[in-house]
């Protein structure tokens, strides 16, 4: 895989408002991430987003907080585009990833024609989520560098979320720090030797045109949540 010029740029939606989210898509996003870790987003809400997504051409990514069966399947059922998995620390999550996202006999995904991704023959059959997985401590990093663990054959990229990362690396919040940025370029050189796209969170435009720099396939800035608090209050 190619490095792209540019990357897809999206941000975090934790506010699970329908009015919130549809005031972001009108702000020229190519992704929302759906954040079930963090964020207040319900699984039944999920289908309605991915819709709203849908009809203005901007990816939906739900990030579900681990690899569960009730997870993956929620994802699966409300037909999300991008399926990113947290909470990956061992060659046993990355395994179970790959159980819970195929059909059986090499996996445990159901089907239901009675859900959004089951209407139709042409959802079932071609709009399957892209499965990601989410790097965030220092170990599972090191051990993917230096080809330490088996991946699997769907997996279509990796995201690294740097602040979860720099906790690990002993420099909370300092998503800058030289050291991690180092790892995060080694790793962006590693994932496209695989022909996997690669990901990571930004906090600022200038962050931007570092991670741009790097090449990078799709980056997150911000979030509902910041971009509402970074607003100039009205004062009296």
């Amino acid at each position: 895989m190619s490095m792209l010029k540019e990357p897809k740029v999206g941000a975090w939606s934790l506010i699970d408002s329908f009015h919130v989210l549809q005031a972001m898509l009108d702000t020229g996003l190519n992704f929302v991430v759906f954040d079930f870790e963090h964020g207040y987003w319900r699984k039944d809400q999920l289908a309605t987003a991915v819709i709203m997504c849908r009809e203005r051409g901007i990816y939906s990514v739900a990030r579900i907080p681990k690899a569960s069966s009730e997870w993956v399947q929620a994802s699966y059922d409300a037909g999300t585009d991008i399926l990113q998995v947290a909470g990956i620390r061992s060659q046993k999550d990355i395994s179970e990833v790959a159980r819970l996202t195929q059909f059986p006999p090499h996996g445990i995904l159901g089907f239901s024609p009675w859900t959004p991704r089951g209407y139709s023959p042409a959802i079932f059959t071609n709009k399957n989520p892209k499965i990601s997985i989410q790097f965030e401590e220092i170990s599972i990093l090191r051990k993917f560098l230096n080809d330490e663990i088996e991946l699997f054959e769907q997996l279509d990229s990796i995201f690294i979320g740097r602040y979860d990362l720099s906790v690990s690396m002993g420099v909370p919040g300092v998503i800058e720090d030289s050291e991690l940025m180092a790892y995060l370029e080694k790793a962006t050189k590693k994932a496209f030797e695989l022909g996997l796209s690669i990901g990571t969170v930004g906090k600022s435009g200038a962050d931007l045109k570092v991670l741009t720099k790097m090449g990078l396939n799709f980056i997150s800035v911000g979030s509902d949540i910041q971009r509402l608090r970074d607003q100039n209050p009205v004062r009296g």
